[in-house]
């Protein structure tokens, strides 16, 4: 469903019209495409585009490096965060340097190492953020539909704080290190030794709440999801009266170790433990509150043999990617086809990446979906009537729209992705809209329909084409009916 955050950016959200504290999230994309990958082993971003659509990115050329600190401008030291913002800036959370930075192609060469493509948007170093905050270890970034970068900082150690960081670049700089443009949104208790609260990532729910993962290993927290309620709506939370259990670990063979999680459309809740080489789908069904009842959570992956299924990307469809390694990189989609609540090996976990030596994304530690080009019309206009459309799609992408009197079945044109518009009379098809797209990633244009009483009645068919020299996709088909 689309979601537009008003003088900000336009974004797709999960499903229902957000509540509580409003929060909206950008992800999980109805459209998507490739998938961006960081490893903080080779300190790099990569990339995936299955360029001949047969579901993989195992062919050649469909793996690539996005950045690589050794040809961009900015050192990578332990990155191991990653989100994804509007117009397709990535943000990545890097525990060496203590920064979140941001990159973003804007000539279209495949990566982010040329000039302005790559930069610090947060630092934690008190001296350099006029906030005032020391940040040491960020671990996991959120970006929502208003471009507010959350991030989870985690100090298992001992050394520093734990807790959610609430980022916005106010003044439209670029950045987020200007004075009251970083706020420590919540920090727990942190008890009284190292690991009694480790605070892991951040999800935002179909609700309009924030819910923070947490992976205490001492006892002094149960592990599991905590919603996060600013009930007196002072931008902060409190951490006695604000903070409720959703949803409790229980406990498993081994210690349990969470690291990630994330939400796909339908409100299930996905959560990685690598102390038991499982994924978890939580959700609450019947409507209390929480997930802790019979039935609310279970084991939806066990991993075949010893992992460390660092992060998850679900998708809007309920289909969920996952991250890790086994002593090599790997990327698993996890389908559950047969609908039965669970992942049936082999036929449900399908690897669509596996590095082919140590060299290649040894270690990867987050993974995010790009957005598809993604098309909005209204649905109806009457003959002599004015109506407003949107393309979202990336940063100053070059854009075409379309529009035919008629479709045709979804027809697979690699590596653009999948034709519906009928374009074999050339007297059907036409261009209605050329362009380019905002910084933020957005073409906003006019449909014009002529005071013709023939048209009464006609269906007008819009699809879209979209991106740079180096990835041109074409977008999702929307209906116009003409009264």
């Amino acid at each position: 469903m689309m979601r537009c955050a008003l003088g900000v950016a336009c974004a797709l959200g999960a499903a229902a019209t957000a509540t509580a504290q409003g929060l909206v999230s950008l992800v999980p994309f109805e459209y998507s495409a490739d998938v961006y990958v960081t490893d903080s082993t080779a300190d790099k971003l990569y990339g995936f585009s299955d360029l001949n659509m047969d579901g993989d990115f195992a062919d050649a050329g469909e793996e690539f490096v996005f950045y690589d600190d050794t040809l961009g401008p900015l050192p990578l030291s332990n990155p191991s965060g990653l989100a994804v913002g509007n117009g397709a800036r990535f943000y990545v959370a890097d525990r060496g340097m203590g920064q979140v930075l941001r990159f973003v192609d804007l000539d279209g060469d495949r990566n982010a190492h040329g000039a302005g493509e790559a930069m610090v948007f947060f630092d934690g170093n008190p001296l350099i953020n006029q906030s005032g905050l020391t940040v040491d270890l960020p671990v996991r970034l959120l970006v929502d539909a208003f471009e507010i970068v959350w991030v989870a900082e985690s100090n298992a150690s001992g050394a520093g704080e734990d807790g959610i960081l609430r980022l916005q670049d106010l003044n439209f700089d670029g950045d987020a290190n200007d004075a009251g443009e970083a706020v420590r949104f919540y920090e727990p208790d942190p008890g009284s030794v190292a690991g009694d609260t480790i605070v892991l990532d951040l999800i935002i729910g179909m609700d309009g709440f924030a819910y923070y993962l947490e992976g205490s290993t001492t006892g002094f927290r149960t592990p599991g999801l905590y919603r996060l309620d600013d009930k007196n709506g002072n931008g902060v939370i409190h951490p006695m009266s604000e903070v409720e259990n959703f949803f409790a670990l229980p406990p498993l063979a081994n210690p349990a170790f969470l690291q990630a999680g994330g939400i796909d459309g339908s409100g299930y809740f996905y959560l990685t433990d690598t102390g038991n080489d499982v994924v978890w789908r939580v959700r609450d069904e019947n409507g209390d509150g929480d997930a802790n009842d019979a039935g609310e959570a279970v084991v939806y992956y066990t991993s075949p043999m010893v992992a460390l299924y660092w992060d998850v990307a679900p998708l809007q469809d309920g289909r969920v990617l996952v991250c890790g390694e086994n002593g090599q990189g790997e990327l698993i989609l996890l389908d559950d086809m047969n609908g039965n609540g669970v992942i049936d090996l082999p036929t449900e976990a399908q690897h669509v990446f596996v590095s082919p030596n140590a060299s290649v994304m040894p270690n990867p530690r987050a993974a995010v979906w790009e957005l598809r080009p993604t098309l909005e019309v209204p649905p109806v206009l009457p003959t002599g009537g004015v109506g407003s459309a949107l393309l979202i799609t990336g940063s100053s992408d070059w854009c075409w729209v379309y529009f035919s009197f008629n479709t045709v079945a979804p027809f697979a044109l690699p590596p653009f992705g999948f034709l519906q518009l009928d374009i074999s009379s050339p007297n059907h098809f036409f261009l209605l809209k050329s362009g380019q797209a905002s910084i933020a990633g957005t073409l906003p244009f006019g449909i014009a329909v002529p005071n013709l009483p023939q048209l009464i009645g006609a269906t007008v068919f819009l699809q879209a084409a979209a991106g740079k020299a180096d990835r041109v996709l074409l977008s999702n088909l929307q209906t116009l009916l003409i009264q």
